[in-house]
């Protein structure tokens, strides 16, 4: 599932999949299924992207990457994130930079 970050300091607008958080639906995600997230970090900035009620792999080209719960995602760097649903509900999904997060940087991730 490709996901663009998004957003500059000017408009102080930040964005998961071109969507800010108020605008934005949740990622429908089936239970226990493999799921890649790919970002494309489009922004000048860092950004520490977190993802509550699981664990993922980074993918490293090893097939063996850190396990983690947050990761940061530089500027202009794609990189992807591989994990299983296998806690249902809805989880927040977002920049660990308070500021981008309060502008949008978030989305929920439903898991059913």
């Amino acid at each position: 599932m490709p996901l663009t970050l998004n957003g500059d300091e000017e408009t102080c607008v930040w964005t998961v999949g071109d969507e800010a958080f108020e605008e934005a639906d949740r990622i429908p995600v089936g239970r226990d299924r493999h799921v890649r997230f790919e970002f494309e970090n489009k922004t000048m900035m860092p950004h520490p992207m977190h993802l509550h009620g699981h664990f993922f792999r980074v993918d490293n080209g090893t097939g063996r990457g850190p396990m983690k719960d947050t990761v940061l995602v530089e500027p202009g760097q794609k990189l992807n994130i591989d994990w299983v649903s296998d806690n249902p509900g809805d989880w927040a999904f977002h920049c660990h930079q308070a500021y981008h997060q309060e502008a949008g940087m978030m989305r929920v991730v439903r898991v059913a």
